[in-house]
């Protein structure tokens, strides 16, 4: 059977966790593998969905052109308190970032961190 996808989106940690949470709301049986998700982003989540958004906002509200929705949700969910972090979050991606942006970022991320 062949899947055809129709759109991508980054989901943050909370996100996943809401949408499951609805799914059991529905009482709609997780399988093992949703279960082990659900129960390792209760252990390491580190804010709540209302400050997600406002950081996700606010993160955007930075107009730094190079970060896109994928580093932004990696920023929320992982929430660096140095540049070093920052920078090593980044190693794996194609973006190289001015050190002027990676201070806003580290600034705006300790708020929540």
């Amino acid at each position: 059977m062949d899947v055809e996808i129709i759109s991508e989106k980054p989901l943050s940690k909370i996100d996943v966790k809401t949408k499951l949470e609805e799914y059991k709301k529905k009482k709609i049986e997780l399988n093992f593998r949703s279960s082990k998700v659900l129960e390792q982003i209760n252990e390491t989540i580190k804010i709540k969905k209302k400050e997600t958004d406002q950081l996700k906002k606010e993160l955007e509200d930075i107009h730094i052109a190079r970060l896109k929705d994928k580093q932004i949700i990696k920023l929320i969910d992982v929430l660096p308190k140095s540049t070093d972090s920052i920078k090593a979050l980044f190693a794996g991606d194609n973006i190289t970032l001015k050190q002027e942006d990676v201070a806003k970022i580290e600034e705006t991320v300790k708020k929540y961190a």
